[in-house]
């Protein structure tokens, strides 16, 4: 059940909304102006909008960028729901302010209840890839947690090697040729974890772009 807030100043209409979308099992909750729904969405949560335009004390219009403003982590469908006409709204700017649907007063139940149900799919899919992301964004940092260690753990006997190496510089005799090729083998080891190091940050780099 989502929690729907309707925000219109016509007690009549704002209650007609609230039995539309409660007929199709969601929770409504009306006010009766902008500045109203911008306290209200600062206090709690909701998962639709249904805006009016023309009301006291806050138009429809500023109350919606204001709550875009609030609202910047999350994603809430706002729909216009006004007696204006569409092509008037959009020269006022309804999408610019950050809504996402219009709808034309006066309407059928079912073009409201339409919309409403478009509109909170398209919140559950937006929802759904940002907990998809959050959760890749955790397991990858344990990946790099994982791989930060393992590569310094390969690293630590390596540098050892490498020292014990320095070590036996200038040695001559049967054993140089062998010492050449320790260290060769050493150097193509160190420049594996230096590649891996490499892949695994452009991987990380990559997901956290998403």
């Amino acid at each position: 059940m989502a929690r729907i807030l309707i925000v219109d100043d016509s007690k009549i209409m704002n209650l007609g909304m609230q039995k539309d979308v409660k007929a199709i099992g969601h929770e409504a909750i009306g006010v009766f102006n902008g500045l109203e729904a911008v306290k209200k969405i600062q206090k709690e949560q909701f998962d639709l909008i249904l805006m009016d335009i023309e009301m006291p004390e806050m138009d429809g219009f500023e109350a919606t960028k204001k709550i875009r403003e609030i609202t910047q982590d999350s994603f809430i469908p706002i729909i216009i729901v006004s007696t204006l006409e569409e092509t008037e709204t959009l020269d006022m700017g309804w999408l610019e302010a950050g809504a996402d649907e219009f709808l034309h007063k006066p309407f059928e139940r079912s073009a409201l209840q339409a919309r409403v149900r478009s509109m909170l799919r398209l919140k559950e899919k937006y929802d759904e890839l940002q907990t998809a992301k959050e959760t890749l964004e955790v397991f990858n940092s344990k990946i790099k947690k994982l791989v930060t260690q393992g590569l310094g753990n390969m690293r630590d006997p390596l540098d050892r090697l490498n020292k014990a190496l320095g070590g036996v510089n200038g040695c001559h005799g049967p054993d140089s040729a062998g010492l050449a090729s320790m260290r060769r083998e050493v150097k193509k080891i160190e420049e594996i974890v230096e590649n891996i190091s490499q892949i695994h940050r452009k991987r990380y780099t990559k997901v956290q772009e998403l």
